[in-house]
């Protein structure tokens, strides 16, 4: 088969429990399949800054795909993060988070459009950034998921809400993880878009129990998604 596995970071050097998990992943693949990853420049998951260079290279028998990031994190997304988690806002405001939180690499959205049917299978790590995000419906028919995602609050935003009823299949890095994101994601995807774009959303609880819960457990854009 030939696989293409999309990650936001690839490499050694790479830390993070995602990124590390998919190049395991890659290198196990690759003893039987020809396997390809599509990635971006970052080391760093925060700044999204390019440290490696565009263009391909060999992890041993992978080859490499590195796409420039055009836009890394906002200034303002720490901000943004919280006005979404807490306060009430409209659906503009969820549509503005991947961008925000970057990386925004219009190349490698590109390159799956352009070539995605080429491969057999195309595995997405990590469900909250635009290489997922933005990238998975452009493959959906020969897409899988391993989400990475707990029962968090950026679940519920816009750019993930159909997210997960996409691929053909979809998958956590523990059993307890996936279950969890699922059951999420799919409660989500019951709800109707259409009548929600009629009123800002709200939070049911925006103070109290809820928040004190959602504070408490760090949330998962500042985690960077390490697993």
């Amino acid at each position: 088969m030939k696989i293409l596995i999309v990650v936001q970071r690839y490499g050694a050097e790479v830390i993070g429990g995602s990124e590390s998990h998919a190049r395991v992943v890659a290198h196990r693949l690759a003893k039987l399949n020809q396997v390809e990853v599509a990635t971006t420049t970052a080391l760093d998951f925060w700044s999204w800054a390019p440290h490696f260079p565009p263009g391909e290279s060999q992890d041993g028998p992978i080859r490499v795909r590195r796409f420039p990031v055009a836009a890394g994190r906002s200034p303002a997304f720490k901000e943004l993060e919280r006005h979404l988690i807490f306060e009430p806002h409209t659906l503009d405001e969820e549509r503005a988070w991947l961008a925000a939180q970057g990386p925004h690499v219009p190349a490698l959205l590109e390159f799956l459009h352009r070539e995605g049917k080429a491969y057999d299978a195309v595995l997405f790590y990590t469900y909250i950034y635009e290489p997922t995000a933005a990238g998975l419906p452009l493959v959906a028919e020969r897409a899988g998921l391993i989400s990475t995602a707990h029962d968090e609050e950026p679940l519920r935003l816009l750019p993930y809400r159909a997210l997960f009823q996409l691929p053909r299949s979809r998958h956590g890095t523990t059993s307890r993880r996936s279950a969890s994101a699922t059951r999420c994601a799919g409660r989500l995807y019951s709800i109707s878009v259409r009548s929600a774009r009629a009123r800002p959303w709200t939070s049911p609880s925006p103070t109290g129990s809820r928040t004190a819960r959602v504070a408490g457990r760090g949330r998962s854009s500042s985690r960077g998604r390490s697993g």
